[in-house]
């Protein structure tokens, strides 16, 4: 049993799915929203030794040759450690994901619509970038970030704002 809401009718984002719902092969763009219960230390591969707040974490990534398959991995607890991403979710609690279906790579547009977001503080300089000219790829918050504000800032930036949550399969 998968736990969707049906979709709205009127158009509105964003919609749910469940991750067994996503096409295996499916490409996107996510965004993993965790939880870091207490400040810690956490060594970041490359990146080194860095103190993390406790909070509200955002990392945007993309997926083009499996969204379900990475999205999967980055919910599993055991895995190889890879990319900077896996330091972090050794620390903090992965609560949700969302994402947009679809070839395009749009991670670096989206860091960019959550570096303008005032609540939003870039952290850990590089992080998540090492393949392209964004400072970073994580966001720090003291509050649960709201999808819709993120939906409405897609907007704004004149970006697709089709957003699906992800929910985990029940």
């Amino acid at each position: 049993m998968n736990i969707c809401d049906p979709a709205p009718t009127d158009g509105d984002w964003p919609r749910r799915i469940a991750l067994c719902d996503l096409d295996r092969g499916s490409p996107g763009t996510y965004i993993l929203i965790m939880h870091l219960a207490s400040s810690q230390n956490v060594a970041v591969g490359s990146l080194g030794e860095a103190a993390y707040d406790g909070g509200w974490y955002l990392y945007v990534g993309s997926a083009l040759r499996g969204l379900k398959a990475r999205l999967a991995r980055h919910a599993r607890s055991e895995k190889r450690i890879h990319w900077h991403i896996d330091y972090l979710l050794e620390a903090a609690s992965l609560v949700e994901v969302w994402c947009h279906i679809g070839n395009e790579r749009l991670e670096c547009e989206w860091a960019h619509v959550l570096g303008r977001v005032d609540s939003l503080e870039p952290s850990a300089v590089a992080f998540g970038a090492s393949d392209c000219r964004c400072r970073t790829h994580l966001f720090r918050a003291d509050e649960r970030p709201d999808p819709h504000a993120f939906v409405a800032g897609l907007r704004l930036a004149g970006l697709d704002d089709r957003l699906w949550i992800v929910a985990r399969d029940t």
